[in-house]
C-alpha cells in the first residue's frame, strides 16, 4: 500500500457519500411525489381533477421536499465522514505525531462513542510504548509487579544483569527473585506493606540480595514505589534495583585514585631528596672503582653498591613519573605511527632473543588525542614486558582496531599479545597495584605507571590470560576526528 493511499481512499469515500446520499434522497423524494401525482391522475375523474395551478403547486412542493431531503442527506453524509476522517488522522498520528492531546468528540451517537473508544485505545498504546521505551533505556534494573504480587514486566537491564527473560518469569511471584533469609527480611516486608496499602510513602528503600538465573546472589538496594494507574483498583508496584557491588567497585576506584594522588605528591618530594645523595654516592663509588685493581676483592662490593643505586634510581624515576602525569594539552596523533615508533626502539631486542614480532595495524587512519611522549612510554613498557615474558621461538603481536558506533569511529583498541606465558587469575587483579612485581629486579610501578597514563587519556586497560592463547593487554582510547577545517575534535 502506498503511503498516500489511505488519504486517497478517504477523499474518494467523502466524494461518494457527499454525492450519493443527497442524490439518492432527492431522487426518491421527487420520484415518490411524481409517482403519487400520476397515479392519482389516473384514478381521479377528469371533471373532479384540481385546476392546473394547483397541479403546479404540487409539483413544486414535491421538488422542494426533494431538495430539502438532499440537504438533509448531505448533512447525514457529513456526520459520517467527519468521524471517519478523525479516525484516519488518529491512526496516522500513531507514527507521525503526539496523540496525547487528543480532544474528546462532542457527539453522543454510535460513531462518536467509537471515536472515543479509539482515542482511549491510542492514548493507552502511546503511554504503554512510551513507558516501555523509557524503562528499557534506564541504566538500573526495574521490575513491575501487580497488586497480587505477580511479576508483570522487567526492563532490558534486569534481563541482562540477572539472566531472566520476561517470558520465563512473567506471572511468577516477586518472592522468587529473593531467597528467604534474614538479609532479605526487610525488603520482602517493605514490598508486602506497599502492596497492602493503596497509598503510602512515595518511595521505600530496603537492602537485600537478588537470586540470578544461574543461582548467584547479587547484593542490591531496592527502591519500592507505588505506581499511579488510571484504574485505582489495578495497583502496581515499581521495584528499582541498584547493584551494591558496582557501587562498591566505583567507591573503591575513587578511593584508590585518591590514594595514588596522595602517594604521588608525597613520593615526588621524597624522590627529589633521595636522588641527590644517590648521585653523590654513585659518583664516589665509581671513583673508588677506578682506583681498585681488577682482582681487588673489594670491587665486588663496589659493584653491588652501584647496582643497588641503579635500582633506587629507577624507583625514584618511576615515582617521579607518577607524580608528573597530568592531562595538560592534548594533540591528535595516529595510533599506528606511535606504535611504529615504539617498535623501532625495541626491534633489535626481539632479534637478539629470537622472538617473532607481528604487527597488525588497522588500514584506516585512527587518531587519538593525547600526549605522544606519555603514550609512547606506556606502549614501550607493555611491549618490553611482553618480550621479557615470551620464551625463545615465541611470538609477540601488536594490533589496532577501530571501535565504531553507527559507522562512526568512537574508540581505538590497542592489543599487546604474547605467547608462551600466562598470568594466574589470582594475580591479575594485583598487577596494577603499587609495588607489586614478580620480577627479581622490578619496582612494581611499571604497570601502575601504564594504567595512570591510559586513565589520564580517558582510556582503560584490561588483561586476559589463557594457556592456549597467551596473555593479552588491551587498551581502549577515545578516538579523535579531524574536523572540516582541519582542527581536531574529540569524541
Amino acid at each position: 500500500m502506498q503511503p498516500d493511499q489511505p488519504a486517497r481512499l478517504v477523499r474518494a469515500t467523502r466524494v461518494r457519500l457527499s454525492i450519493a446520499i443527497p442524490l439518492t434522497i432527492l431522487c426518491f423524494s421527487v420520484a415518490s411525489g411524481y409517482w403519487t401525482f400520476f397515479v392519482a391522475r389516473e384514478w381521479v375523474p377528469h371533471e373532479r381533477w384540481p385546476s392546473s395551478r394547483l397541479e403546479l403547486y404540487v409539483k413544486l412542493s414535491t421538488l422542494a421536499i426533494g431538495v430539502i431531503g438532499a440537504l438533509a442527506g448531505w448533512a447525514i453524509a457529513r456526520s459520517i465522514i467527519t468521524p471517519i476522517m478523525r479516525l484516519t488522522s488518529l491512526v496516522k498520528s500513531i507514527t507521525v505525531s503526539d496523540i496525547a492531546g487528543a480532544e474528546e468528540p462532542r457527539r453522543g451517537n454510535e460513531v462518536g462513542v467509537l471515536v472515543t473508544a479509539f482515542d482511549r485505545m491510542l492514548l493507552s498504546m502511546n503511554k504503554y510504548i512510551s513507558d516501555s521505551y523509557i524503562l528499557d533505556k534506564l541504566p538500573t534494573a526495574v521490575v513491575t509487579i501487580d497488586g497480587e504480587g505477580s511479576i508483570v514486566s522487567l526492563n532490558a537491564t534486569a534481563e541482562q544483569a540477572w539472566g531472566y527473560g520476561l517470558s520465563t518469569i512473567r506471572g511468577a511471584r516477586y518472592t522468587s527473585l529473593f531467597r528467604p533469609s534474614l538479609d532479605n527480611r526487610d525488603v520482602l516486608r517493605a514490598i508486602a506493606e506497599t502492596l497492602e496499602k493503596r497509598a503510602g510513602p512515595p518511595v521505600k528503600e530496603a537492602v537485600g540480595s537478588i537470586v540470578t538465573r544461574d543461582g548467584r546472589e547479587v547484593p542490591v538496594t531496592v527502591d519500592i514505589t507505588l505506581a499511579q494507574t488510571e484504574v485505582p483498583s489495578a495497583r502496581q508496584v515499581l521495584l528499582t534495583f541498584k547493584d551494591l557491588k558496582e557501587k562498591e567497585r566505583v567507591r573503591a576506584q575513587i578511593h584508590r585514585a585518591d590514594q595514588l594522588a596522595l602517594m604521588g605528591s608525597l613520593t615526588a618530594g621524597i624522590a627529589h631528596e633521595v636522588r641527590n645523595p644517590l648521585g653523590v654516592i654513585q659518583g664516589l663509588v665509581e671513583l673508588l672503582q677506578e682506583e681498585m685493581a681488577a682482582d681487588d676483592r673489594k670491587r665486588a662490593f663496589a659493584d653491588a653498591i652501584v647496582q643497588a643505586i641503579g635500582r633506587l634510581d629507577r624507583l625514584t624515576e618511576d615515582l617521579l613519573g607518577l607524580a608528573r602525569i597530568d592531562r595538560g594539552t592534548f594533540e591528535s596523533r595516529s595510533i599506528n605511527e606511535l606504535l611504529q615508533e615504539v617498535v623501532s626502539l625495541v626491534r633489535h631486542d626481539f632479534g637478539q632473543q629470537r622472538v617473532e614480532l607481528w604487527e597488525r595495524y588497522a588500514e584506516e587512519l585512527l587518531l587519538v588525542p593525547g600526549k605522544p611522549d606519555k603514550l609512547i612510554q606506556a606502549f614501550l613498557n607493555l611491549l618490553r614486558n611482553a618480550l621479557e615474558a615470551t620464551p625463545q621461538g615465541g611470538r609477540v603481536e601488536i594490533s589496532t582496531e577501530a571501535r565504531k558506533t553507527e559507522d562512526r569511529v568512537t574508540g581505538v583498541s590497542i592489543r599487546f599479545t604474547n605467547s608462551g606465558s600466562t598470568i594466574p587469575e589470582e594475580l591479575r587483579e594485583k598487577i596494577f597495584e603499587p609495588f607489586f612485581t614478580t620480577k627479581p629486579e622490578g619496582t612494581g610501578l611499571g604497570l601502575l605507571f601504564v594504567q595512570q597514563i591510559i586513565q589520564a587519556h580517558d582510556g582503560s586497560i584490561t588483561v586476559e590470560s589463557d594457556p592456549s592463547q597467551g596473555t593479552t593487554f588491551e587498551i581502549l582510547l577515545p578516538a579523535a576526528e579531524p574536523s572540516r577545517e582541519g582542527a581536531t575534535s574529540y569524541v
